[in-house]
């Protein structure tokens, strides 16, 4: 398993992580009448035999569905064949954590990926029309600049649909162990990332005008994203 340090999942679980079968997993496809599924592992792209075992199955049962996960970019990069076998196989969408344009935010996370490997793994969801969601992160010390180089990043990797949060050091992480003397509040209903819980470097109604700004700012990226993936289909 990771340990990126803002990400409560592994530890809530303790690292633990189970597995269902190929079989179990195409028995309940062809259980639901619905074309369009969404497998909500949190991280779905990870076990390559078993991925192997599953676009074996589903060709083997002639199953027809549309499917999206959640998988990491670095897996995408270095695993082009089988992700051009599980488009194959149905996949459509895939949603990942691309975090950031800068390899020192990366490593700051305890993210173990790379802005190369995510430019790779962008570049290969388009090539194969695979619809990219990629969520981002602001961070409290951006200046005018760091929010300019994200949208830039985002529009050159092209995502289908980006989501930019603003970092939060959830309850149970690593991050909030580490930051919690620095927090401006306890109110849990704030911890939706899309408040800054923590004090920022831009005064806080200047960095949410920036924050703000995401969506028109990456919306060339989104167009680049969404062409790639009509042209395919």
């Amino acid at each position: 398993s990771f340990d990126c340090n803002f990400c409560a999942i592994w530890e809530f679980y303790e690292r633990k992580t189970r597995f269902m079968s190929a079989k179990v997993v195409v028995d309940r496809m062809e259980a639901v009448s619905e074309k369009f599924l969404f497998f909500l592992d949190d991280n779905f792209l990870t076990n390559r035999r078993r991925l192997e075992e599953l676009c074996d199955e589903i060709e083997r049962r002639g199953v027809k569905k549309w499917f999206g996960t959640q998988g990491r970019t670095d897996f995408i990069a270095d695993n082009p064949e089988l992700m051009r076998r599980l488009r194959d196989a149905g996949l459509v969408m895939v949603l990942s954590g691309y975090e950031s344009n800068d390899e020192n935010a990366l490593e700051a996370l305890l993210k173990r990926g790379t802005v190369e490997k995510n430019m790779r793994a962008a570049a290969l969801l388009r090539e194969l029309g695979i619809f990219s969601t990629g969520i981002f992160m602001v961070r409290q010390d951006f200046r005018e600049e760091d929010f300019d180089k994200l949208y830039a990043h985002i529009n050159e990797l092209g995502i289908a649909l980006p989501l930019v949060a603003i970092l939060t050091p959830l309850p149970g992480t690593q991050l909030y162990r580490a930051r919690r003397h620095e927090l401006l509040t306890e109110d849990r209903r704030l911890f939706d990332l899309l408040h800054s819980v923590l004090p920022t470097y831009l005064p806080r109604r200047r960095f949410y005008q920036r924050f703000a700004e995401a969506n028109q700012a990456t919306w060339e990226g989104w167009k680049k994203g969404n062409w790639a993936v009509i042209k395919q289909r």
